[in-house]
């Protein structure tokens, strides 16, 4: 019976060992895994606070427009983004320092409030943006805003005047807006106005000027300088 109980013993000696060979591989793994996680953050925290622009050619205002509502979080445009000026429009809050006439045209009318009363005085960059980090239309793999917004360079900006944040066609609207075709759609609470389109096309560049058969652009954040936004007086 010693050499069977023996051998009883042995195994339960190989067996603990290994058991705690892999309890401390576990460990050090979640000890090396939290470890990086903590380095990795820190490196994207000080990568963000920075972000990885080229700057500018020229020193100048950097604004970003936000159309949000009440319950919009927009915190993490003033913790990232220190040397941007944020002007901050509030759409449902008539009580807010930076609001719109009317609660209409959803971001559009915040972004023409503020190109009409800053018209004069316009900053030499600006950003007009949604208000919430994720979004569906963000060229991230995570949808992340944050990161689309540390990769945009200024140097493109003041190349061609007004650029689209949104680079990829797919999911966004080219050829959306067709004047001259009858949508069957257009009673849907969509955004297809083609009708209006041509007559607002004619009451603002008069009757002798083509509505465009097609029109349509990449969703959804644009970026534009200053004297692209005054060529359009």
């Amino acid at each position: 019976m010693r050499p069977r109980r023996r051998t009883s013993n042995i195994r339960l000696v190989l067996y603990l060992l290994i058991l705690v060979l892999i309890v401390g591989y576990l460990v050090n793994r979640r000890r090396g895994a939290t470890s990086n996680d903590v380095t990795d953050d820190l490196t994207y925290e000080e990568d963000l606070g920075t972000y990885a622009q080229t700057p500018a050619t020229r020193e100048g205002e950097k604004a970003f427009v936000v159309a949000s509502q009440e319950k919009d979080d927009v915190a993490w445009l003033y913790d990232y983004f220190h040397d941007w000026t944020k002007y901050r429009y509030v759409v449902d809050n008539p009580k807010a320092q930076l609001r719109v006439p009317f609660n209409k045209g959803r971001e559009s009318m915040v972004y023409l409030t503020f190109i009409i009363d800053n018209y004069e005085n316009l900053p030499d960059y600006t950003l007009f943006l949604h208000p919430t980090r994720y979004q569906w239309h963000n060229d991230d793999p995570d949808y992340d805003g944050l990161m689309v917004l540390r990769n945009f360079q200024l140097p493109n900006l003041e190349q061609e005047g007004y650029v689209n944040l949104r680079c990829a066609w797919q999911l966004g609207c080219p050829n959306e807006i067709k004047p001259y075709e009858k949508d069957p759609r257009e009673n849907q609470q969509q955004g297809h106005a083609g009708n209006s389109y041509y007559h607002a096309f004619k009451e603002i560049f008069g009757e002798e000027r083509e509505v465009p058969h097609e029109k349509g652009i990449r969703a959804i954040e644009r970026v534009a300088g200053e004297d692209a936004i005054a060529r359009l007086d």
